[in-house]
């Protein structure tokens, strides 16, 4: 295929690395001349630079061969505007990056009108990925039918499930569950099952059910103890108002908690029904006095993805790298942990130094205590669900790197700020 890429950023570039390895002809558009350069360079791809929304500029890369234009530059706007372009231009398929709240609200429309064949959108598909793991953390996948109201999942039965010998029409009527099982997955053969087939362990099966009876079904076969009815979001960023959105959707409560003003005062108009709250998320006494308890998951967004940035600068600051670009992997961990409460007790002392004189020493200590809570005349400790993004690896491309020195360094740096093993940090000479 001729596949037109306009923004080089961090998903540009992958995008045209994974594809021109497949094999495809591609054209970048930037209006950075020395990306273009550098991934011209590095890549068997034809490097073109300017606006991507000039008909110009796409003719030049191409746009009236081309297959196919994905438009991934920081802006959305500029983004719609390439595709439009290029479908009157080139009649070709689009493919648009589109972040923003309310464009996404109304994406349905954008698609049909502008003719996109596609709208990504890496904050709501996390958020997506997010909602999953909360709703039904042992599900391997989710997809939703009739606008949402009709839920197609598929997980593994565990050695020790209910189900496991289980013939399909037993599970209406000794677990009085209303879905149904369209198809089984065992070892190398796909099943589709009837009314005599029996589930075994290690199948893995695929259900279709409405919301509320795919909830009753995990929790009668063991697999959903603690649904999830309150979530605390710490943080207001894009990724943070697609999770509270979606949770919403599931009868989830929302509180939010989002240090600027500002910003609380639009989320509160996208969200009218969380409960938005002016504060630091951090604060033990804040987080107490709105309820948290251990029903209640709570979710950080606020420090997602900063670290590329901090990386980068940390990188350059070594001896003989010169321009530096970092990407970093994530995903999804949940966590479990108790509630303290922290006492923090200072105590001033004296001290005598040789010249005779005085000198003061302040010293400081902190004791933390599990906070619990009374129930049914029992003292139970007050737990919060933490669900964080956890680092699997790091890509780094720099100029220098090609010495053995400065590529140690590098790797030792990335090694001390991420916690990463050395096999999964990759550091490349940055083509000039």
């Amino acid at each position: 295929m001729n596949i037109i890429i306009v923004g080089c950023g961090k998903v540009g570039s992958t995008l045209a690395g994974q594809l021109s390895q497949e094999g495809h002809d591609i054209s970048i558009i930037d209006i950075n001349d020395q990306v273009v350069e550098e991934f011209s360079n590095s890549y068997d791809v034809m490097g073109v630079t300017g606006n991507g929304a000039s008909y110009t500029i796409q003719k030049a890369a191409g746009i009236e061969k081309a297959h196919l234009l994905i438009a991934v530059t920081g802006s959305d706007e500029l983004n719609l505007l390439c595709c439009l372009i290029a479908r009157k231009a080139g009649n070709c398929k689009t493919i648009a990056k589109v972040r923003n709240p309310i464009y996404n609200r109304e994406i349905g429309f954008i698609k049909e009108e502008l003719g996109l064949s596609m709208a990504i959108n890496p904050e709501y598909e996390a958020a997506r990925e997010i909602t999953r793991i909360l709703r039904f953390p042992s599900v391997i996948d989710i997809n939703t039918f009739n606008k949402g109201k009709v839920e197609l999942l598929t997980f593994k039965i565990n050695k020790g499930s209910v189900l496991h010998n289980m013939r399909l029409p037993e599970i209406e009527s000794k677990l009085k569950c209303d879905i149904l099982v369209c198809m089984v997955e065992r070892g190398e053969e796909v099943i589709i099952p009837n009314g005599e087939f029996v589930l075994a362990e290690g199948d893995k099966i695929s259900i279709i059910a409405p919301h509320k009876k795919a909830t009753e079904f995990f929790v009668k076969i063991g697999m959903m103890n603690n649904p999830v009815k309150n979530s605390m979001i710490v943080g207001g960023a894009d990724i943070a108002y697609y999770l509270a959105d979606n949770l919403s959707k599931y009868g989830i409560s929302i509180t939010m908690i989002e240090k600027d003003l500002k910003r609380c005062e639009e989320l509160s108009e996208l969200l009218p029904e969380a409960m938005i709250i002016n504060g630091d998320g951090t604060d033990k006494d804040l987080l107490i006095e709105e309820g948290i308890t251990e029903e209640t998951v709570q979710v950080s967004s606020s420090s997602l993805y900063k670290i590329d940035g901090e990386l980068e600068e940390i990188l350059s600051k070594i001896e003989g790298v010169g321009e530096v670009n970092v990407m970093i992997t994530y995903s999804q961990t949940s966590q479990t942990v108790p509630l303290y409460n922290e006492d923090r007790t200072t105590k001033d002392t004296e001290e005598t130094d040789k010249s005779g004189g005085t000198r003061k020493i302040t010293e400081s200590d902190s004791k933390k205590d599990i906070i619990f809570k009374e129930s049914d005349g029992e003292k139970q400790p007050i737990t919060q669900s933490i669900i964080s993004p956890r680092i699997e690896g790091a890509i780094i491309a720099a100029k220098g790197a090609a010495n053995v020195d400065v590529k140690t360094k590098i790797v030792q740096a990335v090694e001390a700020v991420t916690g990463l093993a050395t096999h999964k940090i990759q550091v490349f000479e940055m083509q000039s």
